[in-house]
């Protein structure tokens, strides 16, 4: 009998608490704020895409994301631009296309939803690119003899300031259409920062890295690539070197990097890029 009241009576004491349960509702805060992700400069394919913060409840989509009907304007040599919407992509915005966007400042100004946000950049001057080259990398410990060797491919360029530089290489035929992001997430890049000893006259960048063996014809070297190079202003620095930053994600993903330079009602990015026109270089190897 001992036995059987110890058995009953816990359950009935559980059942009695789960009868007593309350659901408690609880209001998370929710930061209204419009979202900005745009680079500026860069070419036929630059465009300011618009989202907007969502409760932690809602269901998220580049639809519901997208922030639509809104008023944006872009200031440049003292004129005012209004960008249009672009119909193949909800919550984007078309900037103005110039002949060249080096060295010019812009202020960009979003209203949309009782909301107002406000970012300035500058793109930097044109850079160039000096040569393509391939330089033998350190052997790992447990590289076999006659294995052939590891080569870096880079790129040397010329910096006029201090910013991020990285080079796109044409692998099939044609560039990516980066409409917002001009850095793919593995993309690698050097960051020159001011007051570096970083001699801008001569700024490795690296493209990718590959096995060569002189004795495999499928294992060379390529002869030439065709690439295009790109150097942000100073304020994509800083956004990289914030937690979470890098080339591994560049953009912070769910708002997690805390450096933004839009201003107001707004969070996000808008970072002047100079991009240089598409060229067909010889790949010099360095022994």
């Amino acid at each position: 009998m001992h036995r059987l009241l110890s058995i009953v009576l816990p359950c009935m004491f559980a059942l009695t608490l789960i009868g007593c349960e309350e659901v408690v509702n609880v209001d998370l805060p929710y930061d209204k704020r419009i979202v900005v992700n745009a680079f500026l400069g860069r070419g036929s394919d630059t465009i300011v895409w618009l989202s907007q913060t969502l409760p932690v409840d809602a269901a998220v989509s580049v639809e519901s994301a997208s922030l639509r009907n809104a008023t944006v304007t872009i200031e440049v040599d003292g004129q005012v631009v209004q960008c249009p919407p672009v119909d193949t992509l909800p919550g984007g915005y078309a900037l103005p296309r110039l002949t060249s966007w080096a060295g010019k400042s812009a202020t960009l100004r979003v209203k949309a939803q009782g909301m107002d946000a406000v970012a300035r950049t500058t793109v930097p001057p044109m850079p160039e690119i000096i040569r393509l080259q391939a330089r033998r990398a350190e052997q790992p410990d447990d590289w076999e003899p006659g294995g052939g060797r590891m080569y870096v491919v880079e790129a040397i360029v010329r910096m006029y300031q201090p910013g991020v530089v990285w080079v796109q290489n044409d692998d099939f035929g044609r560039f990516e259409p980066y409409d917002i992001v001009p850095m793919e997430f593995w993309t690698p890049y050097n960051a020159v920062r001011r007051g570096d000893t970083t001699n801008l006259e001569q700024v490795a960048v690296p493209l990718f890295s590959t096995y060569v063996n002189d004795n495999d014809p499928y294992s060379r070297l390529p002869e030439t690539l065709r690439v295009r190079l790109n150097h942000a202003d100073e304020n994509f620095i800083r956004f990289l070197d914030r937690p979470r930053g890098g080339s591994n994600d560049g953009f912070g993903f769910g708002g997690a990097n805390p450096y933004f330079n839009v201003t107001g009602q707004g969070i996000g990015l808008f970072v002047g890029v100079a991009q240089t026109p598409a060229v067909t270089l010889p790949v010099v190897r360095m022994e």
